[in-house]
């Protein structure tokens, strides 16, 4: 995406963010965070290599985007857009990937209330080898009088096994 649509896109959400409630007041919206460790994937063929030739596909989530709103029972919905970014290594030997990821909400001690795994293939058609692509996921959570969706977070990221885990944090930067 160009940085100038991307301005745009961050623009008109950031617009669509700031809603008002029923007396003008923005509304507090959770942070959505991507957590760093599970912020991209590598898939590998089966066996012990872990070099580029056997690699099968990587995906990546590259931003995220939300807006909120309230509704008269104390309800917070959330949409969430997720941009990614997935490409096909040469130990690919299918023309899909497929990829799991989740959504968690946390409240303001940063326990976890609620996690959802959502799971979804990716064709690769002919020679393309890379794809962007975005998905849109939804939630509803009840805050009551006492809070606000601000005191929520929300995290997500790729669903990983523990050796998909271990190498990311490997990874410069993980």
């Amino acid at each position: 995406m160009s940085p100038a649509r991307r301005l745009a896109l961050a623009l008109a959400l950031l617009v669509g963010a700031c809603s008002g409630d029923e007396v003008g007041q923005p509304v507090a919206c959770p942070p959505v965070l991507t957590v760093a460790d599970a912020a991209f994937v590598t898939q590998y063929r089966d066996g012990p290599g872990r070099d580029l030739t056997d690699v099968r596909f990587t995906g990546a989530i590259e931003d995220t985007f939300w807006t909120c709103g309230y509704d008269q029972d104390g309800n917070v919905d959330v949409e969430i857009t997720i941009a990614m970014a997935a490409a096909r290594g040469p130990a690919a030997d299918e023309p899909v990937a497929h990829f799991d990821y989740f959504v968690a909400l946390t409240d303001e001690t940063q326990a976890i209330l609620a996690k959802r795994v959502f799971s979804f293939d990716i064709p690769f058609e002919g020679n393309v080898n890379a794809v962007g692509f975005q998905r849109v996921v939804g939630t509803t959570f009840f805050v009551g009088d006492d809070t606000t969706g601000a005191s929520h977070r929300i995290y997500l990221g790729f669903q990983l096994s523990e050796d998909q885990l271990t190498d990311n944090r490997r990874q410069p930067g993980g």
